[in-house]
């Protein structure tokens, strides 16, 4: 088994936060096939690796940090002559030294940001596919909710129905690439209850995957509310509500 260059990998992530799952699933699928690698040891390697990555770029800025304090410490003893206007070459030095502390605090907050990005783009795989977002549903109810959410105009009227059965059951797609569902209505509740009925795992893991099967309304990444708010005014909420209260019945 050949060594895959992690660090190769992680250099050419997608600026695209969407894209992410994606681009590590076809390296992961290319590792599988040119290198003989389990699924399951290139995610842990590459997590390993991206873990390791951002320890190391932490201890540098911190270490800047700690050494540009300790200079902006001596400058002021050492240095008294002016050299703008009212201010003295200390104080000069001194509010430079700030302005370079904050860039590096900057870059440690960036360097958090890229860590939980790309651990949650590999967190998404597994087995080199996305993780299930729904229970497995029986054809009557995938034709039930698919005909519904178009009629209440959820989503769209053109929506394929072998894309929306891989998201709402799991059905395998017969070589087409899935395309994620814009939810049409500015109000996420809705989904968050619908999934609620039907997800598959914890509340938690429906949140974080239902990113990588909706779109919202703008066509951006979908994020649920994480709470159950129900505003009895919202005549999107009551429609997916009778929605729900007919679907248990079938």
């Amino acid at each position: 088994m050949g060594d895959i260059n992690y660090f190769d990998i992680i250099a050419n992530v997608p600026s695209n936060d969407d894209e992410i799952a994606g681009y590590f699933e076809r390296k992961m699928k290319m590792a599988e096939r040119d290198l003989f690698y389990n699924p399951e040891d290139f995610i842990n390697g590459l997590r390993g690796v991206i873990k390791d990555d951002a320890a190391k770029k932490r201890s540098y800025l911190e270490n800047e940090i700690d050494e540009a304090f300790g200079y902006g410490h001596k400058m002021s003893y050492n240095l008294r002559t002016d050299v703008l206007g009212n201010e003295t070459y200390d104080e000069y030095h001194t509010r430079r030294v700030a302005v370079e502390i904050e860039r590096y605090k900057s870059q440690l907050e960036e360097v958090s940001r890229d860590e939980s990005k790309l651990l949650a783009g590999i967190d998404s795989l597994q087995g080199g596919k996305l993780k299930p977002l729904t229970r497995l549903l029986r054809g009557e109810e995938q034709r039930f909710l698919y005909a519904e959410l178009k009629d209440k105009g959820f989503i769209g009227k053109d929506e394929d129905y072998q894309n929306f059965r891989f998201a709402f059951g799991g059905a395998p797609l017969m070589g087409e690439k899935f395309k994620k569902i814009k939810w049409c209505v500015g109000n996420k509740q809705c989904l968050r209850d619908l999934l609620s009925k039907i997800k598959c795992g914890t509340d938690a893991e429906m949140l974080r995957t239902v990113e990588h099967y909706f779109l919202d309304i703008k066509g951006q990444k979908m994020k649920l509310p994480t709470n159950r708010k129900r505003n009895e005014q919202s005549a999107d909420e009551n429609s997916m509500n009778e929605i729900l209260e007919q679907f248990e019945k079938i």
